[in-house]
């Protein structure tokens, strides 16, 4: 479910930021890159407030944790956060899309008749 209008209800607690992993080291991590305009969305609750975020980057890890990387405009400001998903300060806003489909690079050209 998607929330394409502000939240009008209190969630149990604000969303909760978390540091970024940089840990060095084999884990595996899938990441997720939007480019501008194809991104996904979320409803962050920050300072007492719905705030819409978008999302610029998603992290999978191995242990099944996944940490979204979104901008928030507070104002005339922006800011860059890290959010552990999924957790009630969090809503999904909008599923945005993929550039592409199918098969890229130089094999879409092929054509086999």
């Amino acid at each position: 479910m998607y929330y394409w209008e502000r939240p009008t209800h209190e969630p149990s607690c604000e969303a909760t930021e978390v540091p970024g992993r940089t840990e060095p080291g084999g884990e595996e991590v899938r990441t997720d890159v939007y480019a501008p305009g194809y991104e996904p969305a979320a409803w962050i609750r920050a300072d007492g407030k719905w705030r819409f975020g978008v999302i610029r980057a998603r992290h999978r890890y191995a242990d099944g944790v996944t940490e979204l990387h979104v901008e928030l405009a507070i104002g005339m400001d922006r800011f860059r956060r890290v959010y552990r998903w999924p957790q009630p300060g969090i809503l999904p806003a909008h599923p945005g899309r993929r550039l592409t489909r199918g098969r890229t690079g130089a094999h879409a050209a092929v054509r086999r008749g």
